[in-house]
């Protein structure tokens, strides 16, 4: 039975010459807002579009629902959980600890993290980074799924992650890895003493503006968040099982379009890293 993932977080940016300008923009515009339209009407899309030129708003439009059972449509205030896009915020957040000399690329996890074990100890920094540590991906064990509910927090996660078989030997291979991102979790959590959503409002979404950004809590009532989907079959549409993400580093955040569009322009005008 094939899933297909039906509510997401549609971000077109299309900046400098792209999109061109008068007629021609018009002409564009109409045909991917005829494109978007028809995957909608199918079943194949819903969610929010957004297309900027030089940083501007050209184009604006929310299709479907945000949440099927209550017809609520999606707006462009909506709030979407943005899956592993949030893998860009830890990534920004090490390279700020990096340019504070809080640590090197080079650091191994036994550095920071001295409860690793001794097969992980000598991981780096770099190869998390880069998906090349052998970590495997903490949600492939059963555990996690029998008791989902308890994994609240990057400390909770961890264990599952220090546990874990390597798939290879560091540096050996590239192979994407969630439980990587959740090691970097928490060496940003251990090296700069806050909660790594605390971190991220302080010196990412802040600084790009994002004042519709972040992560998503069990116990907290986020407003208008969307519900994610997926298709059981040609009729049945049920919420998956990514609708409520944990609050982790390797994804967990919710934002709007407008939001990610503020995050883009901030990362052109290097409001991040120094120079």
């Amino acid at each position: 039975m094939k899933l297909r993932v039906h509510a997401i977080l549609g971000i077109v940016m299309i900046l400098g010459s792209v999109v061109e300008t008068g007629y021609g923009q018009d002409a564009q515009l109409q045909k991917i807002d005829h494109f978007i339209a028809e995957k909608q009407d199918s079943g194949e899309f819903s969610g929010n579009v957004l297309i900027a030129k030089d940083g501007k708003v050209v184009y604006l439009k929310s299709f479907g629902f945000a949440n099927m059972d209550h017809s609520i449509p999606n707006q462009p205030e909506t709030r979407f959980n943005i899956g592993s896009i949030g893998k860009l915020f830890t990534s920004i957040a090490i390279l700020q600890l990096a340019q504070a000399d809080k640590l090197e690329f080079t650091d191994q996890i036994g550095k920071h993290l001295p409860d690793f074990p001794k097969d992980k100890r000598e991981i780096t920094i770099h190869q998390l980074l880069l998906h090349t540590s052998g970590l495997s991906n903490y949600m492939t064990n059963s555990d996690y799924w029998e008791r989902k509910q308890e994994y609240r927090s990057i400390d909770d996660v961890l264990p599952l992650v220090m546990n874990e078989t390597l798939l290879f030997e560091p540096g050996e291979r590239n192979e994407y890895s969630n439980s990587g991102f959740i090691v970097l979790g928490a060496i940003i959590e251990k090296l700069s003493g806050k909660k790594y959503d605390a971190y991220l409002r302080e010196n990412v979404w802040t600084l790009a503006g994002m004042t519709n950004t972040g992560l998503y809590y069990k116990e907290d009532i986020v407003k208008d968040r969307s519900t994610g989907y997926i298709r059981v079959d040609s009729a049945t549409m049920i919420s998956n099982v990514f609708d409520e993400p944990p609050a982790f580093s390797d994804g967990g955040v919710y934002s709007t379009v407008e939001d990610m569009l503020k995050f883009d322009m901030a990362l052109q005008d290097n409001k991040f890293l120094n120079e």
